[in-house]
Order: structure tokens, then sequence, then C-alpha cells
């Protein structure tokens, strides 16, 4: 089949051009062909288009739309790859529903189907889909379609919280340091630690999360930062609002020579300190992020949970690694096995016991 005297859009621009076409593919393109074939004078003859946002339906509601009446409409309409969006039944947050969709479309065989899977299990806008299981079967985006995430500025400030990350970790930087000003946030620092840790540290990438409790910790890990290796930035985390405020007194005697605090907060001096600390690191080349939470309770515990953890898919996507997988623990897993004695790693632990 050739087609003759037709605009045809290319990669260089629309040109007036003949298309030979054997076996359903195009074979040639040329200003002319010989042979009959169809004229297509003041016709355009362009690639086949993409549909970013449609909704096929299937699974759950056929009745409106499923994937055979969808891909026909779409290929009449000159569309030979569409998008479909997760708000299916069950949503497609999984790689089970994603991988019946991709299935499904290749039985019907009419254009290329691409899943979109749901950010938040069940667009329920709580927690994270399993957004790896889904890239892993075929799911090409991640939405929430009509619905929204708690916070549309959660989401901002989480991808460019992972867009910073990444940029410093292309500059040298190897090492972040959360740092907080409040007791209470220690074990926030060690879940947020095994997060990124066990999400991006794999295929010789990653950037190394490291804690310190501050103030606590200014006048030993402090130093280091200040004045060693400028291989690390810093993210603090600063809850602007205190849950209970006391007031510093005045001494009758003032040995100290503190009583120009008197009057003054403890989380003033806390915040003055913590102030004081990101403008001298600063200073001192390790850049210096900061997450802002209004107050210590519930609603704002689960924000912040939400925030590092969006933030992380995103930032093991950028480096290009899966950040829902720990491959690397089974090794040590499997070591541990063996020199314990666990039935079935008898010849590993031979191997073992010989390098000990």
């Amino acid at each position: 089949m050739i087609i003759k005297n037709a605009e045809v859009v290319l990669e260089d621009g629309v040109k007036k051009v003949d298309i030979r076409i054997e076996e359903g593919k195009i074979a040639e393109i040329a200003p002319h062909i010989e042979g009959e074939g169809v004229d297509c004078t003041g016709l355009t003859v362009l690639p086949g288009l993409i549909d970013m946002h449609v909704h096929l339906r299937e699974p759950g509601f056929e009745k409106k739309e499923d994937i055979l009446s969808g891909s026909r409409a779409a290929v009449r309409g000159g569309f030979t790859q569409v998008c479909c969006m997760p708000n299916t039944k069950p949503v497609t947050d999984n790689k089970v529903v994603v991988s019946y969709i991709k299935n499904r479309a290749k039985e019907v065989n009419l254009c290329k189907v691409n899943p979109v899977g749901a950010i938040t299990e069940g667009q329920e806008g709580n927690n994270l889909a399993a957004i790896g299981g889904m890239k892993a079967a075929g799911a090409v985006a991640i939405s929430e379609d009509g619905k929204s995430v708690p916070s549309t500025k959660i989401m901002a400030n989480a991808m460019q919280y992972a867009a910073v990350r990444n940029i410093l970790h292309r500059k040298g930087k190897s090492v972040e340091i959360l740092a907080n000003y409040e007791p209470s946030l220690h074990y926030i620092s060690e879940w947020w630690k095994q997060l990124y840790g066990e999400s991006e540290g794999k295929d010789q990438k990653g950037i190394y999360p490291a804690s310190d409790d501050l103030t606590t910790d200014l006048h030993s890990m402090g130093q280091f930062i200040q004045d060693g290796s400028r291989i690390m930035f810093e993210t603090v985390m600063n809850v602007e609002k205190s849950r209970v405020e006391l007031t510093i007194g005045e001494e009758p005697v003032d040995l100290d020579g503190l009583n120009y605090l008197a009057g003054k907060t403890v989380d003033f001096v806390n915040k003055s300190a913590m102030n004081g600390t990101i403008l001298a690191h600063t200073d001192g080349s390790v850049p210096n992020l900061r997450v802002d939470i209004p107050e210590q309770n519930e609603f704002y515990l689960g924000q912040l949970f939400y925030f590092f953890e969006f933030a992380c898919g995103i930032s093991g996507y950028v480096s290009g690694v899966n950040p829902f997988n720990q491959p690397g623990v089974e090794s040590y897993k499997k070591n541990m096995f063996a020199l314990l004695g666990k039935p079935g790693y008898e010849k590993e632990r031979e191997e073992l016991m010989k390098r000990l």
C-alpha cells in the first residue's frame, strides 16, 4: 500500500511525501514512490496520538466503559496509546491490578494501554501505594485522578526536598544529617534513617542518612560538621510552637552572668541555638534545609511521615534505584543463618568459616 501526496508530520517538520506500507509497517518514506496508491492530497498523516488521561473503568465499572470499548474508541480517533486512570474497583494501587490491565489490553490488542497507578492506597490520601511494585508491573505514572492528596503543599514541598537533596548529592554531598532540637524527635530521626537507608542505599548509590540530637551533640558532632570533611548537608526539623512555655527566672546573685536571659522562654533559647547553628554551618559550607513542623501532635506527625515517605519514593527514582525493595539485607541474613548453623546453610557455613 502506498499513501501518496500527503502532508506528513516528521521529526524535522511537515513535508509532502509518499509512504509505502508493507505488512502493516512503514517500509519507506520518500518524495515520490513509484506505483499505484491512495491519493491523500489535502490530508495530513501524523504519528499515533497518545491520550494521557482516559477512564477505561475496568476492572469494576465495566457498565460505564471497559478496555475493549475504550481501545476501539481510541484507535478510531487516531490514538495508538492511552494512559488509563486508577479510579477502578479495586483501585489501581498495586501490581496485581496493573498486571490485570496490561494482560487484558494485550488480549484486546488494539492500542497500547498504559496503566496509571494511584499515589495512595485506595486513593484515600493516607498511606502511599506500592509504587515500586506497580512500576515493575508496567505502570507509567502515578495520579490521584479526580481526588487529591491531603495537602498539595506537602506534595510540592516533598518534591522540592527530593530535588534539592539530589542536586546536593550530585555536587558531592554524600551524607545527609537530620538534625532536631527537640529530644522527643529522637526516634523520628531513627525512623527516618531506616526509611532512607533501606530505600536509597543500593546499586552503589544513595545519600548516607545520619542524625544528630541538638543541642546535645553540638560540642561533638557539631565540631565535625563545622570544620570537618565537606561531604554533608543538614536537614533541620524545626518545631514552630512549643508544647510548654517555660520562662527563665532571675537569680538573686548573677554568678554566671546569665540574668540577661531572665524573662525569656526556654523555647526562645533553643531556637536561638538552632538559628545560630544553621548560620554557622552554612558559613562553613554545609548547606542547610529546614522542615517546619507547626506543632507536635498527631495531625502534624502524620503530615511529617507523609512528607518524608513521598519524598523518599521520588528521590529514589531520581537517583535511579527502586526505593521499594531491600535486596542488600539478604546478604548478611544469609551469612548469619549460616554462622548460626541453620539447617540448609551447611555449605555456606563451611565457606564462611574458612574466611574467619
